[in-house]
């Protein structure tokens, strides 16, 4: 998004992190109360987010990677030799590689 010159990427890094912690709180309810109702309403949860992320974000974002594709292949390279770790939970890290 950086490399594109998107003009809402502080909204969408805040979307973000307000994913993570609705997701960890999920968890959090998950482990005290294994169930399969929470179970399926977590995956409910992240499929409605993940499908309007890519039917409005997409969208939006598409008009400023025209053009930009070269620029946007070096980040992904960066962000890929640096081995950037990805928190799957707050309970464990998952190295990217």
């Amino acid at each position: 998004m950086e490399a594109c010159n998107f003009p809402e990427i502080d909204e969408h890094r805040d979307q973000h992190h307000i994913l993570s912690t609705q997701i960890y709180e999920r968890e959090d309810e998950w482990r005290k109360r294994q169930s399969p109702e929470i179970t399926d309403h977590l995956r409910k949860f992240l499929t409605d987010w993940l499908v309007d992320r890519i039917q409005n974000i997409g969208t939006k974002i598409g008009h400023y990677t025209k053009g930009e594709e070269q620029d946007i292949m070096l980040a992904l390279e960066k962000i890929e030799t640096a081995g950037k770790f990805l928190p799957v939970s707050k309970y464990s890290i998952v190295h990217n590689t």
